[in-house]
């Protein structure tokens, strides 16, 4: 072993840059062709000059907030049917329908399923017409609870600066 530079000179670079050239002939590479010498005057002309306010900007944005809740809505109903599907009918279907019941997500959504089977169970003992009104006094309790928290002012701004 021998001492070792880290350091690179313009002359091993010339000479890397030479022996690279070589073999990019060997396989007849093209010539390297140099770039126009006004190439980033070009380019900067063609960019915008201006920068954009932060109205322009948030005007701009796409707003994820609709699509993000449709998809929350549509995942939370696949949810709802699988778990329905599972603890009103077949507790193993749901389990087999993501892999086998003796493993993974499979043996997970199962243990899910029987851990929710006798709460609902216990919600549907007095009947639907029970289960009906507890998911609505649930609802009206939902709603009432963000009327409270949308009446409350706070001494400071959220969004403030923005």
């Amino acid at each position: 072993m021998g001492y070792r530079s880290d350091k690179i000179t313009d002359d091993d670079e010339a000479a890397d840059d030479e022996a690279l050239r070589k073999a990019l002939a060997r396989y007849q590479e093209p010539a390297f062709i140099p770039t126009p010498p006004d190439l980033a005057m070009r380019v900067q002309a063609r960019l915008h000059q201006e920068i954009p306010s932060a109205s322009t900007i948030r005007e701009r944005r796409v707003a994820p907030g609709p699509m993000l809740a449709w998809g929350a809505l549509a995942l939370l109903a696949l949810i709802a049917l699988f778990g329905g599907w599972g603890v009103l009918f077949d507790s193993s279907g749901p389990a087999s329908a993501l892999g086998e019941l003796t493993g993974g997500p499979g043996r997970f959504v199962l243990v899910l399923t029987l851990i929710a089977k006798p709460l609902v169970h216990t919600l549907l003992a007095p009947g639907w017409a029970g289960f009906v009104i507890f998911v609505l006094g649930l609802a009206i309790l939902i709603w009432g609870w963000r009327q409270l928290l949308r009446s409350i002012t706070l001494p400071y701004s959220i969004g403030a600066g923005t």
